[in-house]
């Protein structure tokens, strides 16, 4: 079985340490704070990881790995010239849609508003009476009292949703190539960019209701992809005329913002491209954290209106 990449090597590379010969990046896990050396080949990949067998042709993500990967380079270096081309913006959106549909953390919460929403929809079902009665071994129950006690729980197949989001991925790269877009140079060699195992990092945005994407592309470079409400429910076209950016230079002070937000948006890993004493301590501050989906229920009439945004927060404290 292949070794598939959740992360493009072709990224990863970029962040390789000029004290390790240009040849690996320093790592670190957040679990357990453990520091290591390793190669684009080496992390960030599962056996079969790509392959879904929910479609109908299941490598069809390999496939389309191969319209942005070769030109990421290209496109990265385009973005830090200040020149935005809409190839360019292609290439980075999608390497945006294909790390939030298969890396971990994105189909960790892709599953999340599923976890979330059946309990209800079989307590509904339920309360209608679609359900057959309940096996006389369970006691004479109601599913939804079985769902309170947690005798019926609902486990859900994490390639579902990733199958969903690779069937709509071209949805998913126009909507970002149609988003407002903060072109971040970073000019502070002392304090380049982090990358992890999740490079699309959650920033709250004035607008409680969306999220903003801080995409680490390179050290010196990063792209803060920001959602605009107006455009909901119209039809966007992936030639991307509803586009804008800003080029941003930030401050420091600023740069460590931002290297905060992608340290605890990461999974499991992060990386970085140089020796510092410094980032181990910076890293064991804010490991604790990562992006979860925080739902919540509201009864409406017969029924409930689900509402769920994506947050950061410490994984040990309960929602």
């Amino acid at each position: 079985m292949p070794l598939d990449h959740y992360v493009s090597q072709v990224h990863l590379k970029r962040f390789y340490a000029a004290d390790l010969d240009g040849k690996k990046m320093h790592a670190f896990r957040k679990t357990d704070g453990r520091k290591f050396f390793c190669g684009a080949e080496d992390v960030c990949r599962i056996e079969d990881g790509n392959t879904n067998a929910f479609l109908s042709e299941p490598r069809m993500i390999e496939e389309f790995a191969k319209l942005f990967e070769p030109k990421y380079n290209w496109a990265c270096a385009t973005l830090e010239r200040g020149k935005v081309d809409p190839d360019a913006v292609f290439v980075i959106a999608s390497f945006v849609a294909f790390v939030m549909c298969c890396s971990p953390a994105g189909m960790r919460l892709g599953c999340a508003p599923y976890e979330a929403g059946l309990p209800i929809e079989a307590k509904l079902l339920d309360r209608a009476g679609e359900f057959d009665p309940v096996p006389p071994e369970l006691g004479e129950k109601s599913v939804a009292e079985l769902i309170d006690e947690g005798s019926l729980v609902f486990d859900i197949n994490a390639r579902y949703p990733q199958a969903i989001g690779i069937s709509n991925i071209i949805d998913h790269v126009t909507a970002y190539g149609n988003f407002h877009w903060d072109i971040l140079i970073n000019e502070h060699a002392e304090t380049p960019f982090f990358t992890s195992d999740f490079p699309v990092a959650v920033e709250a945005s004035r607008d409680p209701r969306l999220v903003n994407r801080v995409v680490p592309l390179t050290p010196k470079l990063a792209v803060r992809i920001c959602p605009r409400i107006e455009l909901s429910g119209r039809k966007l076209e992936p030639t991307f005329e509803r586009f804008s950016f800003t080029v941003l230079r930030p401050p420091r002070q600023e740069i460590l913002g931002l290297n905060r937000t992608i340290v605890r948006s990461a999974e499991t890993m992060v990386f970085y491209p140089m020796a510092a004493p410094w980032v181990a301590r910076f890293v064991g501050k804010h490991a604790k954290f990562r992006a979860e989906i925080e739902t919540t229920n509201i009864p409406d009439g017969t029924g409930y209106l689900t509402m769920s945004r994506t947050v950061v927060r410490d994984r040990d404290v309960a929602p």
